[in-house]
């Protein structure tokens, strides 16, 4: 009776391990290895060099994927020369029919700093083009920006440059505006705009007398 139930347990658990060490096979190893045989999308896996706007300038970043199938995992470096230059994050999600979904957090555990990326494959596969969502733990907010992934970093070079071109031709725009205005009121301002301005409502003040003697004349 003994030997029956002992035996019956032993059945049990080595059953229960069979399956379980199938499961694991089948979810980790086979289904990844038939996912990857039939994949059908860009290659995405390999080194990616990231950009997106800040408050302090432009963010830069190096992007390492790995992908099993559909399943992407990786890791992100901050390369600008900032606070956070050397930050480490660990990322996992998916790359579906064009579609990176990803979500990202630090591996520095007295950090909170995490957030989500989303990005659509163009330009032949050689960028990614989507958004990200930052949570900052410094400043306990979320903020929502553009953001690009290049396959190359002189692509990336090539672009930065012409985002600082832009914003130094918005700068001098918009100092030559403020020099503008600034020449608009010292005129306005200016004792002779003063003496036109009188002249002009004293001229405006005589020729509504003579409208008003030639209306008075007219009724006579």
């Amino acid at each position: 009776m003994t030997d029956n139930i002992i035996a019956g347990l032993v059945s049990g658990v080595l059953a229960t391990f069979i399956v379980f060490v199938f499961t694991k096979l089948w979810t980790c190893q086979i289904i990844p290895w038939f996912e990857n045989r039939v994949y059908k999308d860009v290659r995405i896996e390999g080194t990616w060099f990231s950009l997106y706007p800040t408050t302090v300038g432009e963010r830069q970043e190096t992007v390492s994927i790995e992908r099993h199938g559909h399943e992407v995992k990786g890791t992100i470096i901050c390369t600008t020369a900032d606070a956070d230059q050397g930050e480490r994050y660990n990322l996992s999600g998916s790359f579906r029919n064009m579609i990176l979904t990803l979500a990202y957090e630090t591996e520095d555990q007295q950090k909170t700093d995490r957030g989500t990326i989303t990005l659509k494959c163009v330009k032949n596969g050689e960028r990614l083009k989507g958004k990200i969502a930052i949570y900052h733990d410094r400043t306990d907010s979320i903020d929502v920006c553009d953001i690009l992934w290049f396959r190359s970093r002189e692509d990336l070079s090539l672009v930065l440059s012409d985002v600082r071109k832009k914003d130094e031709q918005m700068k001098q725009l918009r100092e030559r505006a403020i020099e503008a205005a600034k020449e608009m009121r010292i005129i306005a301002e200016s004792p002779s705009a003063s003496e036109e301005r009188g002249n002009q409502a004293n001229s405006e003040e005589s020729l509504s007398d003579k409208e008003a003697k030639n209306s008075e004349s007219t009724g006579a």
